[in-house]
């Protein structure tokens, strides 16, 4: 239908709405059902269809809002991914974009495409030479009260930042949009879910890692953990970050002042029963006890009963093994 009648701007957009509907937003609610639509879509060439709506009805904020939808689900395979850059997807994704700057859900779902396409660092590197980046940012300006902006930005930007990329594009006015956009959200779990996450990647490169010091991200990450103790995927971007802001010896002085060592413990105590979580806390503990100062004081908090409760739960893990063992002996 949407093949016969190409120049219908209705049918376009309803036609892309129904596609959006073949699958779930959330990745947790994804079944074998749906990969397989995703991938018959695929295979009846659904790209050229939408890449055609997407041309034809460049002014119509319904159908390159639907398309970006779209775009965004049927790119969660890695397969799909490379056939839709093929294609030339990143252009048309980013010409809604600039056709579109105002328009709140254009903008969103086109946040969600960029960054579920990013997921490969060459991916990534592609749209950070298409300047994705300033798109992204541009987005999350004009929209900054907007949730759901903010959290499809700061998930594109996560990906941006991966170590291979981090260096070419972090400044000090990235991290102060991802720091605004989580004191303008400050109860919105999926916002600082994201940010924590940009930060993580960032804080493994020595440049990230300097203008997250500079902007006191750590003091505002202790607040969201204690925000949002029961969400053990933030608790973990959390740590992840303080794992690469403690490769600084000064820095450990300062995450250890601020009790990091003691709520690190106590997200151990509360998530026992997850493993990635277990795994990133006694990593960052390992870094932590490289000072013999902090070792003492981190043993005085009973770690040691914590890390063996760890290898015990989960026995079967070689890396919370193989840290655990590193850290104890």
């Amino acid at each position: 239908l949407m093949k016969t009648h190409e120049f219908d701007e209705e049918i376009q957009w309803k036609g892309c709405q129904w596609f959006t509907s073949l699958e779930p937003d959330h990745d947790f609610d994804i079944v074998e059902k749906h990969i397989e639509m995703r991938n018959k879509l695929i295979a009846s060439e659904v790209s050229l269809t939408i890449i055609a709506a997407m041309e034809n009805h460049r002014d119509s904020s319904r159908v390159q809002t639907f398309a970006c939808w779209t775009i965004w689900h049927i790119s969660r395979t890695w397969r799909n991914r490379q056939k839709l850059m093929a294609l030339g997807i990143a252009s048309h994704i980013l010409q809604s974009m600039d056709l579109h700057v105002m328009q709140p859900s254009v903008q969103k779902y086109a946040c969600m495409a960029v960054a579920t396409l990013a997921t490969s660092s060459i991916i990534a590197m592609k749209f950070l030479e298409l300047e994705a980046l300033g798109r992204v940012l541009l987005a999350m300006d004009n929209h900054l009260y907007d949730e759901g902006i903010q959290k499809a930005g700061c998930k594109a930007l996560r990906k941006f930042c991966r170590s291979e990329n981090c260096w070419r594009i972090v400044n000090a006015e990235l991290v102060a949009k991802v720091v605004r956009s989580m004191d303008l959200h400050p109860n919105s779990q999926l916002v600082h879910e994201q940010a924590s996450a940009v930060f993580w990647n960032m804080s493994f490169d020595v440049l990230g890692n300097r203008f997250l010091i500079q902007n006191h991200v750590a003091s505002k990450l202790l607040k969201v953990m204690d925000r949002f103790q029961h969400c053990a995927s933030l608790q973990k971007h959390i740590l992840g970050t303080f794992s690469g802001m403690a490769s600084i010896e000064v820095v450990r002085d300062e995450l250890m002042r601020l009790d990091v060592g003691l709520k690190t413990l106590r997200v151990m105590d509360a998530h026992q029963q997850n493993e990635d979580l277990q795994q990133v806390a006694i990593a960052l503990i390992s870094i932590l006890a490289k000072s013999k100062r902090h070792n003492l004081t981190l043993m005085r908090m009973d770690t040691g009963n914590r890390i063996l409760r760890a290898m015990k739960n989960h026995r079967h893990s070689s890396q919370i093994q193989e840290t655990a063992f590193l850290v104890l002996f």
